[in-house]
């Protein structure tokens, strides 16, 4: 009898020891990873890689059991990776330490959401210049030439610009014929300057300077797309340009043409950045 009995006690015996060997000493698996976030700094973990404990876990914390990697130590610059556990600050690029969860993606600047940490601001990004009257580079409808007309008639289009580059203290804008070029008086067209650094827009037809406007120059009334004669009997190709200035007004002297616009830009050192927006029109705008 006592034999018998024998197989049933060693089994009993033995499940601790097969239950113990599965504790939190295995790693677990590794968490989703998500996007990688591109800021953020502080006092961050060292990597948890794959839901392996990092070196040193017991001063940063335990391994973690839902899914995720290692809590990491405390330090300046860690980072979490593809379940990583979390630490204060730093920045994140896998997946929250409980559980494993996927983190979700954050932008240049923001604050990683797996491993926390703080963002920075966001950049501006590209400085760009657009019109929702004008695709860049096609001809322009009539509405923004004279259009067969005389000279000055048609209107200013809409103009749009974004990704502002750090330092923008004012704008000013040029309206050139290039196929004429901007040394030539019939191929400078229009120039506004002294833009406020808070205005990203130039509304649809703007004649007089008002509102948030209203300190700002410009060299006479927008002179609209009307070539009087064609160069090799095509089309003349123009450029809106968008400067960004680093200082508040622009100094151009007592003259408001836009060759002495021109020369004021072109003295800047270094040369202010800028935006383009291009079309083209035939004969007298059409």
């Amino acid at each position: 009898m006592l034999v018998r009995r024998l197989p049933t006690i060693a089994l009993l015996v033995g499940l601790p020891i097969l239950l113990a060997n599965c504790s939190s000493d295995s790693p677990a698996p590794a968490g989703a990873a998500g996007t990688p976030s591109t800021a953020g700094t502080g006092a961050g973990g060292s990597t948890g890689v794959a839901g392996q404990p990092s070196a040193g876990a017991p001063a940063g914390g335990s391994v973690s059991m839902a899914g995720g990697g290692s809590t990491g130590l405390a330090g300046t610059g860690g980072s979490s990776v593809a379940g990583g556990g979390s630490g204060s600050g730093g920045t994140s690029t896998g997946g929250t330490g409980a559980g494993g969860a996927s983190a979700g993606s954050s932008s240049a600047g923001a604050a990683g959401k797996a491993g926390g940490g703080s963002g920075g601001s966001t950049s501006g990004g590209t400085f760009a210049l657009t019109s929702p009257d004008q695709v860049e580079g096609a001809k322009f409808d009539g509405k923004f030439t004279c259009n067969g007309g005389n000279l000055g008639a048609g209107i200013i289009p809409e103009l749009d610009w974004t990704g502002v580059p750090s330092g923008t203290m004012s704008f000013a804008i040029t309206f050139i014929d290039t196929t004429i070029g901007d040394t030539k008086p019939m191929g400078q067209h229009w120039a506004m300057w002294n833009i406020p650094a808070t205005v990203m827009k130039i509304p649809q037809g703007t004649k007089a300077l008002s509102g948030d406007l209203m300190n700002a120059k410009q060299s006479g009334n927008f002179l609209s797309p009307c070539a009087q004669s064609l160069m090799n009997g095509m089309d003349d190709q123009y450029e809106f340009t968008v400067w960004a200035i680093p200082t508040a007004t622009l100094n151009v002297g007592q003259s408001t043409t836009v060759a002495s616009v021109l020369t004021a830009l072109k003295a800047l050192s270094p040369k202010p950045p800028t935006a383009t927006l291009h079309g083209h029109a035939g004969l007298k705008g059409q």
